[in-house]
């Protein structure tokens, strides 16, 4: 695994892009907090990720889903999570954009706080 500094570019000659966020504006974020998130007008659903990132300028959607599991049962977790939400970012790529999907786990043992990211 090679490393590249900001602004260096790959030994191809292109600019290294460092994350989904990169070489896109106008980023949104909607979150649903008490039920109240609508899924962006790109396709129909009744469907509500925990949170959802776009850029209407390139046509890039994030949606991130939470859980907080069973400490036995995280991978089922992360499985059921991932089967629900595929089908809709399958749409939304027949409508154009570029998606990714996120199933966040969070663990919490006694006071302790935990963040598990699956991508």
């Amino acid at each position: 695994m090679s490393f590249i500094k900001a602004g260096e570019t790959t030994a191809r000659g292109g600019k290294q892009q460092a994350s989904i966020l990169d070489g896109s504006t106008g980023w949104n974020m909607e979150v649903d907090l008490w039920k109240r998130l609508v899924f962006p007008d790109i396709v129909q659903t009744t469907l509500r990720p925990d949170i959802v990132l776009r850029s209407r300028t390139v046509k890039k959607l994030i949606a991130i889903e939470l859980t907080v599991p069973w400490e036995t049962r995280c991978e089922e977790a992360n499985e059921r999570k991932r089967a629900k939400y595929t089908e809709l970012m399958k749409l939304c790529r027949k409508q154009g954009w570029r998606t990714w999907l996120f199933p966040w786990k969070l663990a919490l043992e006694g006071f302790a706080f935990s963040l598990y990211i699956d991508s």
